[in-house]
């Protein structure tokens, strides 16, 4: 899944380093193919910087739906609590 465009200016690219070539996208001094071919060198880059700081960690189990449940179940039964405390303080 390499682009040529990507392919052509790489070394350059390595060379300068990916703060450099972010300033050069945002000064947009390049012409029309080197800003796209820049522009996906620096979201590689990003995304292979992410995925290095991310492998390591463990993934968050999924929340059973049954806990999901039982929670909501608790959160209603505690609004009829306070329901139900509220209206016999107002017919005292």
């Amino acid at each position: 899944m390499s682009d040529i465009s990507t392919d052509k200016y790489r070394d350059e690219f390595r060379d300068l380093g990916v703060s450099r070539v972010r300033n050069e996208l945002v000064l947009r001094r390049w012409h029309k193919d080197k800003l796209s071919a820049a522009r996906l060198w620096v979201e590689r880059q990003d995304v292979g910087d992410w995925v290095a700081s991310h492998r390591d960690s463990k993934p968050k189990p999924p929340r059973s739906q049954s806990k999901k449940k039982i929670l909501g179940y608790v959160i209603f039964a505690f609004g009829l609590i306070l329901a139900a405390e509220r209206l016999l303080t107002m017919l005292r």
